[in-house]
């Protein structure tokens, strides 16, 4: 799977990660004629700078060849969230691109939304309504899709202080909108004194990708240094670091084994619940879609007996499984961890008991038979009704399983026969 790491140590805005993604790689001809099919006279021209000593390319929409404030300056119409959606519904573009620019564009009403307590509907956008921010979004869009990007992380935002500019006068830096787009994010404030991550930068890694709490295990393909408008002492940039997941296979090239793929582990302490509630919350992960859910016991601060609650899921459930345990658990915070497991393949076949069907689970190593299991619910289920304990079901499940083939074999481990001392 090939992914995109931001790695957003100047902050974060469009125009960077548009720089960033066309230094590692996508094509500027493939991207401008992807912007000029949205009828706009968009494009987008780039030069190469340095910002504290380092080499970065600056990204800049233009708009019928001048820059967008010039071409449209202030006071120009701008346009509301359905008047985006009805231009990126255009069937110019990849069905990809039209999704992850309509996503960014919800986002960003979402957050304005929240901010003057009104409807996404009703916002009109400025600053990231304009068409450099129409640009900024579907460039981006449309550099991830020429490179292949499957997957988007980004690290820990930097805030930034001061204040800033905008049409709806001097705000404080996070701006409100940018501040709302990064609520269950990482931050840290690095002493800087201007704006760092902007609304359209906010959007895009949080509409497209999620926060890595570290580098995943990958093949780097290709970087990229986007720059940001300002040569600060702090370089003002934002690193792509293109890369292949692959971290290791399974098995060998002449004997099937098993699959191998990067999951998440997601995790939280809880001192103060009950095992019932705690239950409840790992029931609720299985039936949310998660891998697998477990509780352990743990020591916490102060010497307070704890409950540690986990789960693995795929990248795509992150959101999920942490709003699952914000909402179940009394916790302030969860954590997360990508980590890499082996699977076998697996079968599921359903055998004949005195007492009904039970759905069997056979994983295979090598095309053999390693692991034979009855699902215990259905096995319980049949035990509740016959009113039999449910060990007999689950006995008499294995025994079909096995009167019918699917007996487990122990493999052979490698390494020799010499015993050690």
């Amino acid at each position: 799977m090939r992914v995109v790491l931001f790695d957003c140590w100047g902050g974060a805005s469009g125009d960077m990660l548009l720089g960033a993604l066309i230094d590692a790689g996508a094509n500027t001809d493939r991207l401008n004629s992807g912007l000029d099919a949205l009828g706009l006279g968009l494009s987008v021209s780039v030069e190469r700078v340095r910002r504290a000593g380092f080499a970065a390319l600056k990204a800049d929409v233009l708009c019928d060849g001048k820059a967008a404030d010039e071409a449209h300056p202030a006071g120009h119409h701008h346009r509301g969230l359905s008047e985006i959606l009805q231009l990126l519904a255009a069937p110019v573009l990849d069905s990809q691109v039209r999704a992850r620019a309509t996503a960014v564009f919800e986002r960003l009403a979402a957050a304005e939304a929240g901010v003057h307590g009104v409807t996404p509907e009703s916002v009109h956008f400025h600053e990231v309504g304009a068409l450099d921010a129409v640009g900024d979004v579907v460039g981006t869009c449309l550099c991830l899709a020429d490179l292949g990007v499957e997957e988007v992380l980004f690290s820990a935002l930097p805030t930034g202080g001061g204040t800033v500019r905008s049409a709806h006068g001097e705000l404080p830096v996070p701006a409100p909108a940018t501040l709302k787009l990064m609520e269950g994010l990482r931050v840290y404030d690095p002493g800087v004194r201007h704006e760092m991550v902007t609304p359209t930068g906010a959007a895009l890694l949080t509409a497209l990708g999620h926060q890595a709490g570290q580098w995943p295990a990958m093949s780097i393909l290709a970087t990229g240094a986007g720059a940001g408008r300002r040569d600060t002492p702090r370089a003002n940039i934002v690193r792509a670091v293109v890369g292949e997941v692959s971290p290791f296979t399974g098995g060998s090239d002449d004997v099937p084994g098993w699959d191998a793929e990067t999951v998440f582990v997601v995790e939280t302490n809880v001192d103060d619940t009950p095992g019932q509630v705690v239950g409840a919350a790992v029931a609720r992960l299985l039936c949310g879609g998660a891998l697998d859910a477990w509780w352990s016991p743990c020591g916490m601060k102060k010497g307070r007996p704890g409950v540690q609650v986990s789960c693995l899921v795929p990248a795509h459930q992150l959101e999920s499984a942490a709003r699952i345990l914000f909402a179940e658990l009394p916790t302030l915070g969860v954590r997360m961890h990508q980590v890499q497991r082996y699977v076998l393949s697996r079968e599921f076949h359903t055998v004949a008991t005195p007492w009904g069907g039970v759905q069997v689970k056979v994983g295979r190593l090598g095309g053999a038979v390693s692991t034979v299991s009855p699902e215990y619910e259905d096995c319980r289920r049949l035990a509740s009704r016959a009113k039999v304990p449910v060990r007999a079901v689950l006995a008499a499940a294995a025994a079909a399983a096995a009167a019918a083939g699917l007996t487990a074999t122990v493999p052979p481990v490698g390494g020799g026969d010499r015993h050690p001392r």
